[in-house]
């Protein structure tokens, strides 16, 4: 469960963030399984429409990595404006958090990668290789596969973003202390700047899949936290004041429809502008879900089921793409089903049952390592 100490020293139980992961996971999840039930063929029927909505998954990243910048901001508001146990325990506790069960997911998806390999079904002709390599060891053991040639395991690709986001967390203790030489404001613009000139400079060379624009995002992601819960501050006047719920849907939509409308395969060369207003829907819909009285959205969010699979959702996020690849080709694709059932089977079997493994996987490798990052001063 997210919860911090802010607005007084109360405690806060901020179920919202969890439901907001829960939804962005989910939705990544949906991205990567639905599609395989029309294949390389072009989808029928309702499925069209579906293929147009399923096709942003990238910018599910990106409101992964506004939550971020949200939730390490937080305690640093909290504890005036300073990171708890200064710079060397931040980054021992987010090791300590990340690394463990990141190692963990890479060596289940290369036991996968093996195990599917065994059961002897086609290779997908999008998998460079079945075999691991030195390369791809060596990569997410430093987690910087994604800038090694060959590093990737091809059953799990996804885990490029765990990589984008460690690297983004380097950049979080100078953030904290343009925040205080510069203001909230004026750190995040810059950030946001910083960011899409590093972009530019870097989009033509070997370290392009660092995605710095992302950057920005995180920033943006603190500077919510920033308008949301402290105390004082310039923001403090218009955080009541903006309809934070309507800015947050209706830049969304904008980008939504954009999509879909214009058709993703011309969006795609402008997706690393679109971040940007992404990551500003994905703040103002955590600030207005942090409002007090009536909220809906905060209630929606808060919906239970939703927090509980948020409290897993980095699990569910790391182990999904190779756990989808085994039970899709060895147990629905030998179905020959059509595309409506191979839907339906994907909807009611393969995604409970992801559900049900990155739950155990969360309680058996994610979660003890919580504990170890807490003790951690």
């Amino acid at each position: 469960m997210a919860e911090t100490t802010v607005r007084g020293q109360e405690r806060l139980h901020l179920d919202y963030i969890d439901g907001f992961r829960a939804i962005a996971a989910l939705y990544v999840v949906c991205v990567h399984l639905l599609p395989r039930s029309w294949g390389e063929n072009s989808p029928v029927g309702p499925l069209r429409l579906l293929a147009k909505v399923l096709s942003q998954g990238h910018f599910a990243v990106t409101a992964f990595i506004v939550v971020s910048g949200f939730c390490l901001m937080l305690p640093v508001i909290r504890g005036g404006m300073t990171l708890r146990g200064g710079t060397t325990v931040f980054f021992k506790r987010r090791f300590w958090r990340i690394a463990p069960p990141f190692y963990l997911a890479f060596v289940a998806s290369a036991l996968l990668l093996q195990l599917g390999k065994g059961l002897g079904a086609a290779v997908p002709a999008y998998y460079p290789t079945t075999q691991v390599t030195a390369a791809q060891v060596l990569g997410h053991l430093t987690l910087l596969q994604t800038l090694i040639p060959g590093g990737t395991l091809p059953n799990n690709g996804v885990l490029w973003s765990i990589t984008v986001e460690c690297l983004i967390y380097l950049w979080f203790p100078l953030l904290v202390l343009l925040w205080r030489r510069l203001g909230a404001t004026r750190a995040t613009v810059f950030y946001v700047a910083a960011g899409y000139a590093f972009f530019l400079a870097l989009r033509q060379t070997p370290l392009a899949p660092v995605t710095p624009q992302y950057l920005g995002a995180f920033a943006i992601g603190a500077l919510a936290a920033s308008i949301a819960y402290a105390p004082v501050g310039r923001w403090l006047e218009w955080r009541g004041r903006l309809p934070w719920h309507l800015i947050a849907f209706g830049i969304f939509g904008a980008i939504a429809g954009l999509c879909i409308l214009a058709g993703w395969e011309h969006v795609l060369p402008y997706l690393d502008w679109l971040d940007l207003p992404i990551a500003l829907s994905a703040a103002a819909l955590l600030i207005g879900a942090s409002l007090p009285g009536k909220n809906r959205v905060r209630q929606a969010l808060q919906w239970k089921p939703l927090v509980a699979l948020g409290a897993f959702s980095f699990s569910l996020y790391m182990i999904h793409y190779p756990l989808a690849d085994i039970i899709c080709r060895y147990l629905i694709e030998p179905l020959h089903l059509g595309q409506y059932a191979f839907a339906a089977a994907i909807l009611v079997f393969a995604i409970p049952l992801i559900l049900i493994a990155s739950y155990g996987f969360y309680h058996a490798f994610e979660r003890p390592f919580h504990a170890v990052a807490k003790r951690i001063v």
